[in-house]
């Protein structure tokens, strides 16, 4: 019996990849991606048996998806009453939009080399200050000034 992969937050990337995985194995990757209709008005028997077997099948995918989560990440997607919406809760908690995230760390990282910048100028103002102030003092007293 293999370990399934916990999702503890942290580990979205891998985890995804791993769990697409285990539900195409478990061939519930469709209920999982897209839910399932409800029946029509006048179902017919065949329709009632494919409503019955999708449902066994989220169900199954929903069961999975709770075992693949740790208690933190569980609350979030305890009330979920489909694989679907479970699994899409955890996509826009966790998952995000890739490119807004590197976005913003763009942007983060634009603001630190910023402040990195107005240190280092800082530093080499008071510096050259410092230097000049020195300059000052060596030739004033050179001539005899001070």
């Amino acid at each position: 019996h293999a370990n399934l992969p916990i999702l503890d937050g942290k580990n979205w990337d891998m985890w995804v990849k791993q769990m697409r995985v285990i539900f195409n194995v478990q061939e519930v990757h469709e209920q999982v991606n897209n839910g399932f209709d409800p029946l029509p008005v006048n179902p017919t028997k065949a329709q009632r048996t494919t409503l019955r077997e999708a449902k066994k099948k989220d169900n199954k995918a929903l069961f999975l998806i709770h075992q693949c989560v740790d208690a933190k990440v569980f609350e979030k997607i305890a009330d979920s009453l489909s694989s679907k919406d479970a699994w899409d809760i955890l996509q826009k908690r966790y998952g995000g939009d890739l490119k807004v995230t590197k976005v913003k760390l763009q942007a983060l990282k634009r603001q630190y080399e910023l402040r990195q910048n107005r240190i280092l100028k800082t530093n080499n103002n008071e510096e050259g200050f410092s230097n000049k102030r020195k300059g000052f003092f060596t030739e004033n007293y050179k001539d005899g000034t001070i």
